[in-house]
């Protein structure tokens, strides 16, 4: 698993287990699917879900480098997460 990978599995993890639920795994086929989708949405300059049954997905941008990317799409999507 290269750095990238390592750091988004980390940082979800890390805030999984503040609420007391299990950690992720890899998943190397998971991951070539969502690289083929990340490909065709650079492709077309576009942001969008794509239509998976049963499984989620984050989608984020971002202008920063590619290495701080892994763990800032982790908290934005974090950031969503209602704390009530």
């Amino acid at each position: 698993m290269d750095v990238f990978s390592r750091t988004a599995l980390d940082a979800h993890n890390k805030l999984r287990s503040a609420h007391n639920v299990p950690p992720l795994s890899w998943s190397n086929e998971l991951a070539r699917s969502a690289q083929v989708w990340a490909k065709k949405l650079a492709k077309e300059g576009k942001l969008k879900h794509d239509q998976l049954q049963g499984i989620g997905e984050n989608v984020f941008m971002s202008s920063q480098g590619f290495d701080a990317a892994a763990e800032e799409a982790t908290k934005n999507w974090y950031s969503e997460v209602n704390m009530q």
